[in-house]
């Protein structure tokens, strides 16, 4: 199953106030458990080598690695650490050759939906929760890496997944810069089921043995949380007049999209409530007020059969959407209807008479008499009047720029009106006629 992109954060103190409304907690392991002793791991956790190579997960306190200099870890004083500690010097390191070697949960993590609902305000009676209800849930750990940095080769790969160790939810190598400071990695939303159950897996391949001799990885708070709802949608195609508007939609007829959270459920399927809250909404544009879960695309959707717009113009209005625990989450769309016309020339010139402003040797050339034929052919195939940069020389033909000096100008047009295009990509073209006998 595809997990999408990640959001890492940087600095605890801003992340936790940040994400201290979003979500709930369904699982999580700090690794401060007072047994078994160190470097053994907590209960249910699992390590296993990657092939021949050798496997240095285990559990640290930062009191062994007081050479390093580490900051803080994000809650008391212990974590998963993939390395080994120099006592002498309390220093961390994996310098053992090659190096591999995975770190799982197990057994796997059961998806308890009704460890989500507040006992004290039942949005969501447990009752209700049966399993198959469909929920997100959204994985998060703190991380600090400390690898070999090489950009021309991947080495020292770190990568974190569910189920498919090729699908990860979060990878780095030497490519990536280490950083010796707590990131806070927060997976995309994953759609799944009560009484599901997942495996998180963290795995690290030095692939060689060369340049070891860093801290390696550590691992702390791993949680399953229900996903903060979001609207996925980053912004609307402009419509027409008279154009039916789905087909501008990809996939087609899908207005809106939106994950995270728990839904409600009702006759149809399962479903979170959306409302405009405020602005404007162009007409009869049927935005629906329940959105419903789409199992395939693993999202929620907001679907109209037809709108056809029959006048132009610019709406702005935001949505506000809302699940079954009473999670939120907003965003303004700004929605573009051009004219019929809109893709038929906004603004033609062919008179050059008013409203251009002309500096330099920039001038209206009224007739093509006025250009020579000598020494090209000057023939610009306009309609009327052109606009030229080059010397008036009174009866005789303009042409040359040579006045001596370095000349330049400008031509600029009047104002132009694109109100009723906006959001519209607009082009602009013009025929030219060089010196050097170039024409376009």
């Amino acid at each position: 199953m595809e997990r999408g992109k990640i959001l890492v954060l940087l600095g605890l103190a801003v992340v936790l106030a940040w994400a201290g409304g979003l979500g709930q907690t369904i699982w999580k392991e700090t690794f401060e458990a007072s047994t078994p002793e160190l470097p053994k791991l907590p209960s249910g956790w699992t390590t296993s080598a990657i092939g021949t190579a050798k496997n240095l997960w285990g559990r640290v306190d930062i009191a062994q690695l007081w050479g390093e200099g580490l900051p803080s870890f994000p809650s008391g004083t212990k974590a998963a650490y993939f390395g080994k500690v120099d006592k002498a010097t309390g220093k961390g390191n994996y310098d053992e050759g090659t190096v591999a070697g995975k770190l799982y949960t197990s057994p796997a993590i059961t998806i308890d939906l009704k460890k989500a609902v507040d006992p004290k305000n039942p949005n969501l009676p447990p009752s209700e929760i049966v399993t198959g209800y469909p929920a997100f849930v959204e994985i998060r750990f703190w991380s600090l890496r400390e690898v070999e940095y090489y950009p021309k080769g991947e080495y020292d790969i770190t990568k974190a997944y569910i189920d498919d160790p090729d699908q990860p939810f979060w990878l780095k190598s030497s490519k990536d810069k280490s950083q010796r400071v707590w990131e806070q990695v927060i997976s995309d939303p994953i759609l799944v089921a009560h009484e599901d159950e997942i495996t998180i897996n963290f795995e690290f391949d030095s692939v060689d043995g060369y340049s070891n001799k860093y801290l390696g990885w550590l691992i702390d708070d791993v949680e399953v949380r229900i996903a903060s709802l979001r609207i996925e949608t980053e912004f609307l195609p402009s419509a027409t007049v008279n154009d039916d508007y789905v087909g501008e939609l990809s996939p087609v007829g899908v207005l809106f999209t939106a994950t995270g959270g728990v839904p409600d459920e009702d006759n149809t399927g399962y479903f979170i409530k959306a409302r405009v809250i405020s602005g404007t909404v162009p007409p009869r544009l049927d935005i629906k007020d329940k959105w419903y879960l789409d199992t395939t695309a693993e999202q929620y959707r907001c679907v109209i059969t037809s709108w056809i717009p029959e006048s132009p113009g610019e709406y702005e209005f935001t949505i506000e959407i809302e699940d079954a625990l009473d999670q939120k989450a907003r965003k303004t769309f700004k929605l573009v209807v051009n004219p019929e016309d809109a893709i038929s020339s906004i603004f033609t010139e062919t008179e050059f008479s008013s409203g251009w402003e002309m500096t330099g040797l920039w001038h209206r050339i009224e007739e093509e008499d006025q250009l020579p034929e000598e020494p090209r052919d000057v023939k610009t195939d306009a309609e009327g009047p052109v606009a030229g940069y080059c010397k008036t020389n009174g009866d005789d033909p303009d042409r040359y720029y040579d006045t001596g000096d370095r000349t330049f100008g400008y031509l600029t047009s009047p104002p132009i009106d694109v109100s009723l295009y906006a959001g519209s990509m607009l082009c602009v073209g013009f025929r030219h006629w060089r010196g050097d006998g170039v024409k376009g």
